[in-house]
C-alpha cells in the first residue's frame, strides 16, 4: 500500500438555487456575482494502478448575492356604493355594501450572504497516464461542511424590510456533492503538481427554516496543487 498527501489552493465560481419557500410566485431568480476561496490539505492511498482513495481537511470562504421578483396578492376590504341598472343603462344608487378585494403587487427581494466552512472532503481518484509524465485524473466524492460563520441580508421591497440572519439562522453542519477533473504532471519521483477543475453541489438548504427561502450554493472551481507520494507514484 502506497501512500500520498498534498496541498492546494483555489477560487470557486458559485451560482447561488434559490427560492422563496412559500411564495410560488417568485419565480425569475436574478443570481449575483459569487466567489468561494479555498485552501485544502488532503491525504490518501494508492490502491492500484489507477485507483486512489482520499480525504481532506481544507477551510473555504463564501460571498454572494441573488435576487428575485414575484407578485404579491394583498387582500382587503371597504365600504362601497351599490348601484343597480335599469333596462336603459341608467344606473342608480341602492345602499352601501361591503365588498373584499384582492390587489395583485410586483416587488423584488434580495439576499446578500457571507458564510465560512470547515471542509472534509471524501474522494476516489481514477487515474488515466497520458504518457511520459502526464495523468488525467478523473474524481468523484462528497464533502462534509461545518459551518464557522454566516450572515445574510435579506431586503424586501414590497414592505421595506431588511432581515439580517446570523449563525443560528444556518444549519451547522451541510453535505456537497463533488465532481472533478485533475491534470496531473509528474515533475519527480515522488513529487508532482497538478492543476484541477470541480463542480461542487450543496444538498438541501442552508437555512434551518426552509419555508422562508432556499439557498444552495453550487459552481465550479480551479484549484493549483502539489502532492508528495511517500513511496513513489507506480
Amino acid at each position: 500500500m502506497k501512500f500520498f498527501a498534498g496541498a492546494e489552493e483555489g477560487m470557486l465560481f458559485s451560482l447561488i438555487s434559490s427560492s422563496a419557500g412559500g411564495n410560488l410566485m417568485a419565480a425569475n431568480t436574478k443570481n449575483g456575482p459569487s466567489i468561494q476561496n479555498n485552501s485544502l490539505l488532503h491525504f490518501g492511498m494508492i490502491l492500484n494502478k489507477h485507483l486512489n482513495v482520499g480525504v481532506g481537511f481544507g477551510i473555504s470562504n463564501f460571498k454572494g448575492s441573488y435576487a428575485y421578483t414575484g407578485t404579491n396578492s394583498i387582500a382587503g376590504s371597504d365600504s362601497v356604493i351599490a348601484y343597480i341598472q335599469d333596462s336603459l343603462g341608467n344606473m342608480y344608487p341602492n345602499g352601501m355594501r361591503d365588498s373584499t378585494f384582492v390587489n395583485k403587487k410586483n416587488y423584488v427581494q434580495s439576499v446578500a450572504m457571507t458564510a465560512q466552512f470547515i471542509n472534509i472532503p471524501i474522494f476516489a481518484e481514477y487515474t488515466i497516464g497520458l504518457g511520459g509524465k502526464w495523468n488525467l485524473v478523473p474524481s468523484l466524492g462528497l464533502v462534509i461542511n461545518y459551518l464557522v460563520s454566516a450572515q445574510s441580508t435579506y431586503t424586501n421591497t414590497l414592505t421595506n424590510e431588511i432581515l439580517i440572519s446570523d449563525k443560528t439562522n444556518f444549519k451547522t453542519m451541510s453535505v456537497s456533492g463533488l465532481g472533478g477533473l485533475k491534470l496531473e504532471y509528474l515533475a519527480k519521483e515522488k513529487w508532482s503538481i497538478f492543476l484541477a477543475a470541480n463542480y461542487t453541489l450543496f444538498a438541501g438548504n442552508l437555512y434551518k427554516d426552509s419555508g422562508v427561502l432556499k439557498i444552495a450554493p453550487s459552481g465550479f472551481n480551479t484549484n493549483m496543487g502539489l502532492r508528495y507520494y511517500f513511496q513513489g507514484r507506480m
